[in-house]
């Protein structure tokens, strides 16, 4: 009790602390390759239309058939965060606490990128996400042989199925999960036992977003057939002399108010080399 001598008492604090819960990153779990963009930019250049080959008859003309050729651009977005602390913060907290908004400011910039694969608008400083191109899609009613419709899409256009990998959202597994064939669950046992569906490694995440609540999303993918471009990679700087703008239009100046100001840039792209290579489903229950 505090006024029966508990201010006495010292607070022990612990050396740990507790993250916050982040979603899932799913880039490395997708097995995505990162292509260093050497100046901030990229272009790769990309057989549109292939030739042809024709039968022909002796002593018959052969048709003539021509390749077109484009580029695919990637150019670096910037991604940053800015965030003051208290230099008596610095000094005297016992839980680490520099390292612990790093490691927060870390996550959170994975967050964006995980979510701009997905949903990134393709303005001037966002990258454009996959929800945006031009993939693959279907709809229905969940069945135990919607996985096969998927990669039907993904097979009928000869790709080259690499890195072959499920992306689900949570109310998506959960649907899928709860299919029956019959008087059993089509696809329970091999997802919870394997992770995997019909052979293929899947992976939740909630940066997939549903239509609505009575629909759940799956996508599938050839992850080898994403490009994440790299302008440069995840880097912190700090800084006591530094001003920033608090939001409201007034600055601040480290110095003055005695603060250290920590900044976080990173910038990246994502591009695909075939668009059909990726197909996103939305279903509803059975």
């Amino acid at each position: 009790v505090p006024t029966a001598g508990g201010f006495t008492v010292p607070v022990a604090f612990s050396a740990d602390y507790i993250e916050a819960l982040y979603k899932n990153s799913i880039l490395d779990k997708l097995g995505v390759s990162r292509i260093p963009l050497p100046n901030g930019n990229l272009s790769i250049p990309k057989m549109t239309t292939s030739a042809q080959a024709y039968w022909v008859g002796e002593s018959k003309k052969i048709p003539k058939s021509e390749a077109t050729f484009g580029n695919i651009n990637l150019k670096a977005k910037k991604l940053g965060a800015l965030c003051p602390i208290s230099n008596d913060l610095l000094k005297f907290s016992g839980v680490g606490i520099e390292a612990w908004i790093m490691n927060d400011l870390r996550e959170k910039a994975n967050e964006k990128l995980n979510d701009a694969l997905l949903n990134g608008s393709g303005t001037e400083y966002q990258p454009l996400g996959l929800i945006g191109r031009s993939i693959q899609t279907d709809s229905g009613v969940m069945g135990a042989d919607t996985p096969f419709a998927l990669e039907e899409l993904l097979e009928k256009e000869n790709i080259p199925m690499a890195n072959v990998k499920w992306l689900l959202s949570p109310k998506g597994k959960k649907m899928l999960r709860s299919v029956k064939n019959g008087d059993t669950f089509a696809w329970a046992d091999e997802m919870r036992g394997g992770r995997q569906i019909d052979g293929y490694d899947y992976i939740t995440s909630g940066h997939v977003t549903d239509a609505d609540s009575s629909h759940g999303t799956v996508i599938l993918g050839d992850w080898s057939q994403l490009l994440w471009g790299q302008g440069y990679d995840l880097t912190f700087e700090m800084s006591r002399d530094a001003s920033f703008d608090n939001g409201g239009g007034t600055v601040i100046n480290c110095f003055e108010n005695d603060l250290t100001l920590i900044k976080l840039i990173t910038s990246h792209d994502f591009a695909t080399k075939h668009d059909k290579a990726f197909a996103k489903g939305s279903y509803t229950a059975s």
